[in-house]
């Protein structure tokens, strides 16, 4: 009978084992299936985020040139108006005689109300 005591002892601990493994490995089996989703997730999360990036990166480039033509619009409006003060400053004192001898030459005639 001690060898068929002993034999069942040793039955029961296995069968505790079996049922420890089994407990551990379904809730292992849940924790990976849990963490799987959690980087299921993440990865959505990580292709939006380069998309988003993607986009942003096309509207500031978009953006930049817009800025550099818009500054290149801007100077060459300034050196045209410099160019044009510069002409105007030159020919200023020729108009201003232009329109002196003009004048000179204007008789304005008095309207007197009789």
């Amino acid at each position: 009978m001690e060898i068929a005591s002993a034999i069942n002892g040793i039955l029961e601990r296995l069968h505790k084992k079996e049922n420890e493994l089994t407990e551990k490995i379904s809730s292992d089996s849940e924790e990976r299936t849990r963490l799987n989703n959690i980087i299921k997730d993440l990865k959505k999360k990580v292709d939006t985020l380069n998309s988003i990036i993607k986009n942003s990166e096309a509207e500031l480039a978009s953006l930049k040139k817009t800025i550099h033509e818009t500054e290149d619009g801007y100077n060459k409006i300034t050196e045209a108006g410099k160019t044009l003060m510069a002409i105007v400053s030159q020919n200023l004192p020729k108009l201003q005689k232009i329109d002196t001898k003009a004048e000179d030459k204007i008789e304005v005639p008095c309207l007197e109300r009789t």
